[in-house]
């Protein structure tokens, strides 16, 4: 630990780089940890201030700190608000383009920055490796480090490279920091980074704070919106988020959300990275009141007025729920997380979670699908990248997509390929404008790309191949912005743009085998199932509970946690003895529409308010006209 001077050095760089006098109680052995030269992992729970607890030690021990984090976005808000707090950071993403990225290396390699924050895949750049032996790193930080766990719920095998850094850096003293993880998950990423004399840390992740509900009753589409609009009005000042599986779920719920008059948009990972980044620069200034979106969104975004966060089905495991439900409420104040659920969602999830796992038969298939479509013979070792189209293979192969993935992540996992990256940035267009036609208040980018394409195009019927990259140089833009502009175009049938989605790029490590002689591990593949199969279980046994959801969140990750409860969820603040009257007390004398009734009751709550409206009306203790309650005259 550190001596009284040292730790008055420490709380006095706090002081003048973040203006606290003094650390929170869970902060002081982690920060202390570390900056006393311990390798340390923390287990923290979201909004506890996670990355004060590397950045202040690290400026403490001076040098260089390297931040290996797995979001663009998240890397970005934390190098902007280092920057605020007067330390020198920097981010290497793609977006800096080869010369930013550069001058951003040596910066480094000056000692000009104190925090180099990089994605695990920027640890293979050449560029990176080029300049390795020139920087002071005196400490390496792992963000979120459940994703360097296989058994976590984010896994990216290019986690498990980083521990390559030991090489280069002895002297360098390493922190792990993640909000949710398990007693195996923190003992795998100790395993995995080759920590020795580590010392870690957990704080429980209880938020009392954080009302928690889930609801079974009704339509869960229907109720879902009801709820979003009831808790907008309710919580008029703050803002909420709306979590959904898919892209097309996200999109769909922004329209209902704006057509019931909330200012709404959604977020997903298929949105191009210019839309992304201004959604949520105006989630986060309060210009969009509301986010429908999926789990691209939110990991690191620090938001103090996230009133509520709903879910639409719950995500696969309860450390991508807790994740995403710790984004409410960090100011303190009581924030809703609800989750809306029915029988139809947990069999739509049973069969996307037996799609995972792919059988022995079909990995062969695509192994040899890759093949056939690349032509590569057996013995092959192709010194150039195949191209591999997903919605060839689904059809030649009859198996979904989902298959398909899972069955590449296992050939790439056994090094006998490697997927580089998908295509979107390859298509055809035909120009359908003619070369008179005349063009009002037109873009540049989009004047610029109209005169190449009429220039080039010699007839209404030409395909123009299009390499997204190639013609981003030849216009001076970017991507995403080219993108945009052939889909605006398109969209005003100015041209017609064929996009060629669905492929990837495979790179050829070793020789090209006979399929039938790619195999695996049955054992492995049988335990990694029951293990994914518990986390579902666990997910299902929290809808089940009857204890306090506050409660089974904390058992989930700490077994030993003591029972209490929270007072503020739906198991707490259900009292099965007062239901009766608290139903005939909202049944006024001219009766009550029942679903207005039972929508009167917390969400958690209305499928027991359901079951005993049943029972009354069987007793005749209430009648009905229609929809419409009354309480019996004999009752």
């Amino acid at each position: 630990m550190l001596n009284s001077d040292l730790k008055t050095i420490l709380l006095d760089t706090l002081q003048s780089h973040w203006g606290y006098n003094s650390l929170r109680p869970n902060q002081e052995a982690p920060v202390f940890s570390l900056a006393s030269g311990t390798n340390t992992i923390a287990l923290m729970p979201t909004g506890a201030g996670k990355s004060l607890c590397f950045q202040l030690p690290a400026l403490f021990r001076g040098g260089l700190c390297l931040v290996i984090s797995p979001l663009i976005a998240l890397m970005e808000d934390q190098t902007h608000q280092i920057k605020l707090n007067n330390a020198r950071a920097a981010t290497l993403t793609s977006s800096l383009g080869r010369s930013g990225i550069d001058r951003v290396l040596e910066n480094a390699c000056l000692g000009k920055l104190d925090f180099l924050y990089l994605s695990p895949e920027r640890l293979e750049d050449p560029m990176f490796k080029a300049r390795i032996s020139r920087l002071d790193v005196q400490t390496i930080v792992v963000d979120e480090a459940h994703c360097i766990s296989e058994w976590g719920h984010d896994f990216r095998p290019e986690y498990s490279k980083i521990s390559s850094l030991k090489e280069h850096f002895p002297q360098a003293v390493w922190g792990a920091y993640t909000a949710t993880a398990t007693k195996d998950v923190l003992d795998d990423i100790i395993e995995k980074l080759k920590l020795e004399k580590v010392e870690v840390f957990t704080a429980s992740s209880r938020r009392p704070n954080l009302a928690f509900q889930v609801s079974s009753w009704g339509d869960p589409e229907v109720e879902i919106l009801h709820e979003a609009i009831t808790l907008n009005t309710l919580t008029n000042e703050g803002s909420g988020l709306l979590y959904v599986r898919t892209r097309a779920l996200a999109d769909k719920f922004a329209e209902r959300l704006v057509f019931s008059g909330i200012n709404a948009e959604s977020f997903h990972a298929g949105l191009s990275s210019n839309t992304k980044l201004r959604r949520q620069r105006d989630w986060i200034k309060g210009k969009t009141k509301v986010m429908a979106c999926t789990s691209a969104f939110g990991m690191g975004i620090d938001k103090s007025d996230v009133r509520w966060v709903l879910h639409f089905n719950l995500p696969t495991t309860l450390e991508a729920y807790t994740q995403e439900v710790g984004r409410a409420g960090r100011d303190g104040e009581l924030s809703h997380c609800i989750a809306f659920i029915d029988d139809n969602l947990k069999q739509k999830n049973i069969n996307a979670f037996s799609s995972q796992f792919p059988s022995i038969k079909d990995i062969q298939n695509v192994y040899q699908s890759i093949a056939n479509q690349g032509r590569i013979a057996i013995g092959d070792k192709p010194n150039y990248t195949t191209l591999f189209s997903l919605e060839n293979a689904k059809e030649t192969l009859q198996i979904n997509i989902s298959l398909i993935h899972s069955s590449l992540n296992v050939l790439q996992k056994k090094g006998l390929i490697e997927v580089v990256n998908s295509i979107s940035e390859h298509g055809s267009v035909v120009w359908l404008g003619g070369k008179n036609r005349i063009l009002n208040e037109i873009g540049d980018l989009k004047s610029k790309l109209i005169n190449e394409l009429m220039r080039i195009s010699t007839s209404p019927t030409q395909e123009i191949e299009i390499n997204i990259r190639a013609w981003s140089s030849r216009l001076q833009c970017d991507n995403d912005n080219l993108i945009n502009a052939l889909s605006s175009l398109d969209a005003t049938g100015l041209i017609n743009w064929k996009p060629y989605n669905g492929e990837l790029k495979i790179v050829w490590p070793m020789a090209r085998i006979n399929a039938s002689k790619v195999t695996i591990n049955t054992e492995e593949a049988k335990s990694r199932v029951r293990h994914l199969r518990d986390k579902q279980n666990a997910v299902y046994n929290y809808v089940d509970s009857i204890q306090c959801r506050s409660f089974e969140l904390e058992k989930y990750f700490d077994s030993e946690a003591e029972i209490y409860q929270c007072g503020k969820c739906d198991n707490c603040t259900l009292f099965v003895d007062e239901i009766t009257c608290k139903i005939k007390e909202r049944i006024p004398e001219y009766g009550v529409n029942a679903y207005e009734l039972i929508r009167s009751f917390p969400a958690g709550h209305r499928d027991k308010i359901s079951s005993t409206l049943r029972h009354l009306l069987d007793t005749n203790v209430i009648l009905a006209k229609g929809n419409i309650l009354f309480i019996s005259s004999v009752a």
